[in-house]
């Protein structure tokens, strides 16, 4: 297990995309968010592509910060942006969040996979900013910490 905490950060690498950067290159493919409730927690899978799983990562809340747990399939590297999404899902709910995430496209470019992290990461904050105008309805009975 590993602790995210300060935030969100790069996916690609250090100094590489930054959360608001424009896109200069189209995603060669779209993005797609599923969302499934369990209980007061949620679960997010993340596909574009060939959908397959790739990682997944858990992010819960504690008195330390947000720790953030990634499982990834050998040979895939969907890991860091799963524990990227999971953490800022986690952060913006207030509960403990899952994202299963399994992008494919063939011989992408590196212009191409930073396209599809901005998608993905666009695609979750769309998400969470629909989530949040739900309100006290939905999520938002979760509570801020756990032991």
């Amino acid at each position: 297990m590993r602790e995210h905490p300060g935030g969100a950060g790069g996916t690609l690498g250090e100094g590489e995309s930054a959360w608001n950067q424009p896109q200069d290159h189209p995603s060669p493919c779209r993005v797609d968010i599923l969302q499934l409730p369990m209980g007061r927690d949620i679960v997010f899978m993340v596909s574009g592509g060939e959908a397959h799983i790739g990682a997944s990562a858990t992010a819960s809340l504690s008195a330390e910060g947000v720790m953030v747990e990634v499982s990834v399939v050998p040979g895939h590297r969907e890991g860091e942006l799963a524990g990227e999404l999971a953490e800022l899902a986690a952060r913006r709910l207030g509960c403990t969040v899952t994202v299963i995430a399994g992008i494919h496209v063939d011989r992408p470019s590196r212009e191409d996979i930073e396209a599809i992290v901005q998608e993905a990461r666009a695609r979750m904050r769309e998400q969470l900013d629909e989530m949040a105008g739900l309100g006290a309805k939905t999520l938002k009975m979760a509570p801020t910490a756990r032991k």
